[in-house]
């Protein structure tokens, strides 16, 4: 089961095209090729249309429930296409106050997009990659920075990527990442003197859904 998802591949490395590749991919999960702006173009035109250069949509075929645009990292041209196209844009940021900086360029742009073509545009911050056992002391300079820019922060939780590849490691294991996106976290009327306790709260979220992964 599942929803129909279709992910266009808009980095020029193509990763999730080369996943798609390997066994085990979700038979609910189609992946589209974009490595370039003007390819961008037409795999959106095929996700929702299920058309592409003129050729008409497969018999069988059904509009996927959710479309996912993959980009790489940076001012592309291909990312800014994708921001014009986007109901919802996610950046992803680890715990650092680079990562975050990088996020909140990716905000400017959505801003300046939703501004140019008189439509708003949601996004939010996915933070990532938080320790469960210890909290990094660049957190909170990385949850201060997205609160000032009136960001929202989706807290994403993977249990058990440890189990399948190590930091350090040169190899990964077979098996399954178990992922959890948890409810987008307002950052809005956090005040300076309250962030600290903020910090916390968020982390905590990240510890709780850890501690009851069975209750989903």
């Amino acid at each position: 089961g599942g929803r129909r998802v279709t992910v266009v591949d808009a980095d020029p490395n193509l990763p999730i095209v080369r996943w798609a590749s390997l066994p085990g991919r979700p038979e609910n999960v189609t992946v589209l090729p974009a490595p370039s702006e003007a390819e961008l173009t037409n795999a959106m035109r095929k996700a929702r249309f299920g058309v592409s250069a003129g050729r008409p949509a497969e018999p069988g075929w059904a509009p996927p429930e959710w479309i996912v645009i993959d980009t790489e990292g940076g001012a592309r041209a291909a990312m800014h296409t994708a921001i014009r196209l986007a109901d919802l844009v996610v950046t992803p940021s680890g715990p650092s106050q680079l990562e975050a900086v990088e996020a909140l360029k990716v905000v400017g742009y959505v801003r300046e997009a939703a501004k140019t073509f008189k439509r708003p545009i949601p996004y939010a911050c996915a933070l990532t990659r938080i320790p469960a056992a210890v909290r990094p002391r660049s957190l909170k300079l990385v949850v201060d920075q997205l609160q000032a820019a009136g960001v929202p922060i989706v807290p994403i939780v993977i249990r058990n990527a440890g189990e399948l590849m190590w930091r350090g490691a040169s190899t990964i294991q077979s098996g399954t990442v178990q992922v959890r996106v948890l409810p987008p976290v307002s950052t809005e009327g956090w005040t300076l003197p309250q962030l600290g306790a903020k910090v916390e709260e968020v982390r905590g979220l990240y510890l709780d859904a850890l501690s009851d992964w069975s209750g989903r």
